[in-house]
């Protein structure tokens, strides 16, 4: 593993390789993830070979960004075509996961997922595992290494079909021998227990059982990472086997819990525990957008800025340039006009225009020879739709000969 993290902080992920289903591609590095939210997604297609037909499966596991709203991924191969370039099955909750591992197998590839190897189908319940409750496993284990077992799907002559996104031990996330134990004298599993990692997420809904695996009384037992008891159960009033056990509990905080797995009693026992993600809270929203610009405008049909167009007010100083601009603050068809407004006849009049002075952008240019208000009207080419921000600055100054007679200037 540590191997494997130092080839990937040198050289980066092994880059996807598309191919056919369940061919006996490069494997996958696992991916090490930091926390946040996430869920993963089961693909798949169908494929053809020589003992007749069968499914190709790989993952692709999305991560909510909070602040945009937004999601990245990143899409596992499993020896052949990758995740995005295949149709989705299902997928899982999203749930607000610590850092993890999503993990591959370390054995060798093998079409039918015989010893000592996996094929495609076991790297994406790996995978799943690991999303759901940690990698309580070695990469050589279980899926990786369970000889010609009966949970092994390979299409042919053995179990067909691809990883479902459910707890089932035949097609899902459990492996059937993963969580297996047997114990006696455990003091109502408060001593000489079997005890299992999970790594759980905070404000998700986990369910622990021994219910259908089990013809024992058992006893479970969740602790934190201080050793605190969570939650624990003896009998599964729900369960065919009211002796079997069951934990319903809602992660309080992400991290790592211990499951202590015994008998009721001094009594022996024997079982096989499983989990489900059964539901999680939702991530929160991402903060709104910031408001817009004082100086921002959208606008559409305003007939080149003389109708449904936004207006810009401004006290101009008369011996001084002004720019007033779109350039760099938009990527449509913006279009200006300047209007000074004579406070004495209530009219505008339209003493500068301009269309395209960058691209599709606008510029207005203008020396002001007379102080007073003035607005831009700003707008779209023709009938256009277009939206930007008028930017006003000041470009230089120039004497301007004052002439009493002037009428604008008698106010």
């Amino acid at each position: 593993d540590l191997a494997v993290a130092a080839h990937v902080n040198t050289y980066g992920l092994i880059p996807p390789v598309a191919g056919g289903g369940g061919t006996d591609g490069p494997e996958d590095a696992q991916k090490y993830l930091d926390a946040g939210w996430y869920f993963i997604a089961v693909h798949r297609k169908s494929i053809s070979f020589t003992f007749g037909t069968g499914d190709h499966s790989a993952t692709r596991i999305h991560k909510y960004n909070t602040t945009s709203g937004g999601y990245t991924y990143f899409d596992f191969c499993n020896h052949g075509t990758c995740a995005g370039d295949m149709g989705e099955k299902c997928r899982l909750t999203m749930i607000n996961k610590p850092s993890w591992t999503a993990m591959t197998c370390s054995t060798e590839y093998n079409t039918w997922s015989n010893s000592p190897g996996h094929n495609c189908h076991d790297d994406t319940r790996v995978q799943m595992a690991a999303f759901v409750y940690g990698p309580s496993m070695a990469r050589n284990q279980y899926w990786c290494n369970d000889g010609d077992s009966s949970v092994d799907l390979s299409g042919g002559f053995e179990q067909g079909g691809s990883p479902d996104c459910n707890e089932g031990t035949d097609t899902g996330y459990n492996h059937p021998s993963m969580l297996n134990y047997s114990a006696s004298n455990t003091a109502s599993a408060t001593q000489y227990t079997p005890q299992f990692s999970l790594v759980l997420a905070e404000g998700a809904t986990y369910q622990i059982s021994t219910c259908g695996n089990t013809s024992t009384d058992t006893y479970l037992r969740l602790k934190d990472a201080s050793g605190a008891e969570i939650i624990g159960n003896d009998d599964d009033y729900g369960c065919g086997n009211i002796r079997a056990s069951t934990l319903n509990f809602t992660a309080p905080a992400s991290g790592t819990y211990t499951l202590h797995a015994g008998c009721y009693s001094t009594s022996a026992c024997n079982a096989k525990v499983w989990v489900k993600l059964v539901s999680s809270t939702t991530p929160p929203p991402p903060p709104p957008p910031p408001p817009p610009p004082p100086n921002y405008y959208s606008a559409t049909n305003t007939n080149y800025a003389t109708q449904n167009y936004a207006s810009f007010w401004y006290w101009l100083d008369a011996g001084t340039t002004y720019q007033f601009s779109t350039c760099g603050t938009s990527s449509t068809d913006t279009y200006l006009r300047l209007e000074y407004y004579d406070l004495y006849s209530y009219t505008p009049t339209e003493v500068a225009v301009n269309d395209d002075a960058c691209g599709l952008q606008s510029t207005i240019t203008y020396t002001v020879y007379t102080s007073g208000y003035y607005y831009i009207q700003a707008g779209c080419y023709a009938s256009n739709t277009c939206d930007g921000a008028v930017n006003m600055t000041i470009t230089g100054y120039a004497p301007v000969e004052y002439n009493p007679y002037e009428e604008q200037y008698y106010y």
